[in-house]
């Protein structure tokens, strides 16, 4: 007999009814229902099937048996297609069964063969959705009375809005812990995670924090789709190379961190991440674009001295960036990286003191013609000796400015700090009235769309030219995918602004810059200036390239010079300045200004 699943419901025992409404797990209700079950109904034989909320387990119900009341084996699964309870299930009625000898599933031969006959299933729906059966059996044949069935939907039906609130609970949950993009565990949840392996006496935590190399650009240079496309696959690859009991997260943008296991052994961490290092370098085809990712790890490992969550994430994280930097891959934390991230810290919290103070400047390294010996410039510098930690290298600095959003404030500085040093050695030192100071711009300040502005505003607060301070760019491939920077350096070019290739012959198109970008003056790298002395094939190619700048109008110039050989090389092939410690260090302008004086005094008629 099918009786309609939305009957009206008998009234249950009030006492079931509320020890059902405080039950906070299945095993709550699977007690509850076995304690009441005799003053429900006369049943031989109890249990109930449910779903599984996994994709893979989707079309099979798994029994869950109440007490003593099932002969068939707890968590025995069936196939929604197939089984008795399945039939109830996907039809969402109740199968009132007066011989079940009368169904060929494998379900009703399992109650035939224990000497059950009679079976009632009913589907237990609430929300809408139907959530598992209720079932019970009886030995004797014959049909379940309404009263009977009544009683066995209303349990059902409790225990269906139960579950499915516990389930509406977790999934909320764990949409507060996922990242929507990746499947990972989110930022919060990998870290909450992290702290409680710190806070257990019983573990030492080991992590590695991952970054993609070059993400940015693939954003700039295929689109956000492609970027989201690529962060996909590379988690699908950590989730896939990670081990069992690892927990993977992203931290957000390109950024991802592993807590591993408990119990993972130092000595097989590194082989761990060069697996990873491994899964994720394989090409990703995104659309019609081939991309090859590169992964940069660094890892923090127990015994280092970290005492919070927030030291151990900041040690791999430090030892990230070094892995980045270094092209190494794999970074482990070690007391070298300890001391930098000690002096990026410092760096973070001084520079802005440091800038007000004059605690940071430039030095003045000169820039000597070979045509005409004398000098006619001079490169500034940037030095800050810290008081704690002495001098803080120049990468440094503009690394940090960046990460730390300071890349507008700085630079505006810097300009104003290089063009009122020159201005006063200009004004005070007849000899540099006519030269020139150059200072250095990497891409990322390249690409700030107000540079040119605040460049000529410098020069006008200072009384200068625009050929007075001439800007020096690297030869790197970064600038190319900057459509910004080429716009800066055109326009600069533009109002009578100098641009020099610094570094030139380090990179890989070198020749593309020659047409691609306003370039007045080529500073060739000192490894080809060493290379020319020493080898006559670099010399040739040398000697073709100053040809080049020569024909084209461009000033070549030596830099690194430190031989007397290697300034007579520089001059044998007809290059037009150098410069280098043989023909001056970098020097306070103190010092700068002490060197015009005495030229100065040498000979009266240089400063014409």
């Amino acid at each position: 007999m099918n009786l309609d699943p939305d009957r009206q419901f008998v009234r249950l025992p009030i006492g079931f009814v509320e020890q059902l409404g405080n039950a906070t797990s299945l095993g709550d209700l699977l007690q509850a229902t076995e304690e009441w079950l005799d003053a429900l109904i006369r049943v031989d034989r109890a249990s109930f099937t449910l779903t599984s909320d996994r994709p893979d387990e989707r079309d099979v119900l798994m029994l869950h048996a109440i007490g003593g009341h099932t002969v068939i084996p707890d968590r025995s699964t069936f196939p929604i297609d197939g089984s008795i309870v399945g039939q109830a299930f996907r039809e969402r009625r109740v199968l009132n069964v007066a011989n079940v000898a009368d169904f060929d599933f494998e379900d009703t031969k399992r109650l035939t063969a224990a000497g059950l006959q009679s079976a009632l299933v009913v589907p237990m729906v609430s929300g809408g959705r139907v959530f598992g059966t209720a079932n019970v059996a009886r030995y004797e044949e014959g049909l379940f009375t309404d009263d009977e069935v009544g009683n066995i939907r209303a349990v059902g039906s409790l225990i269906a809005s139960y579950i499915w609130a516990h389930r509406q609970r977790e999934t909320e949950h764990q949409a507060a812990r996922i990242d929507a993009l990746t499947g990972l565990l989110n930022r919060r949840a990998i870290l909450e995670a992290l702290s409680e392996q710190m806070h257990d006496d019983e573990i030492d935590p080991i992590v590695l924090f991952l970054d993609l190399d070059g993400f940015k650009a693939t954003n700039d240079a295929h689109g956000h789709a492609a970027g989201d496309a690529l962060l996909i696959e590379v988690s699908d690859r950590l989730k896939a190379t990670s081990r069992d009991r690892d927990l993977v997260g992203r931290l957000g943008g390109d950024e991802f961190l592993i807590v591993c296991a408990p119990g993972t052994e130092h000595d097989g961490v590194e082989i761990f991440a060069k697996r990873l290092v491994d899964a994720c370098s394989k090409p990703v085809t995104v659309g019609a674009t081939r991309l090859t990712p590169r992964m940069s790890i660094g890892i923090a490992t127990p015994g280092v001295g970290s005492n919070s969550t927030e030291d151990l994430l900041a040690e791999a994280d430090h030892a990230m960036y070094e892995a980045k930097r270094s092209k190494d891959s794999i970074i482990v934390t070690d007391d070298r990286i300890r001391a930098r991230a000690d002096l990026m810290a410092a760096v973070d919290r001084d520079l802005e003191r440091a800038m007000e103070e004059d605690e940071i400047g430039f030095y003045l390294q000169p820039i000597m013609s070979l045509n005409d010996p004398g000098i006619v410039g001079a490169e500034s510098l940037l030095r800050w000796e810290h008081p704690e930690f002495g001098f803080v290298p120049p990468p440094l600095v503009l690394e940090r400015v960046e990460a730390t959003g300071q890349i507008e404030h700085f630079t505006r500085w810097s300009l104003n700090r290089v063009a009122a040093d020159w201005a006063r050695l200009q004004r005070e030192v007849p000899l540099f009235e006519n030269a020139k100071v150059a200072m250095n711009l990497n891409p990322s300040q390249l690409g700030l769309r107000r540079y040119v502005e605040w460049h000529m505003t410098a020069l006008h607060r200072h009384g200068l030219r625009p050929c007075d301070v001439a800007i020096e760019v690297v030869e790197s491939g970064q600038i190319e995918v900057n459509a910004q920077s080429e716009t800066t350096l055109r326009k600069l070019s533009e109002q009578g602004v100098s641009i020099a290739l610094d570094d030139f012959g380090t990179g890989y198109n070198a020749l593309a810059y020659f047409t691609r970008f306003p370039i007045d003056a080529v500073k060739f790298d000192r490894s080809l200036i060493t290379g020319m002395v020493h080898n006559e094939d670099v010399r040739i190619i040398v000697d073709g390239l100053v040809t080049i700048c020569r024909q084209l109008g461009i000033i070549s110039l030596a830099e690194g010079i430190e031989t007397q050989e290697e300034m007579d090389t520089a001059l044998s092939l007809g290059m037009d300045h150098a410069q280098g410690y043989f023909l001056g260090k970098p020097m306070p302008e103190l010092f700068f200004r002490e060197i015009g004086e005495f030229l100065l005094l040498a000979d009266p008629h240089s400063a014409a």
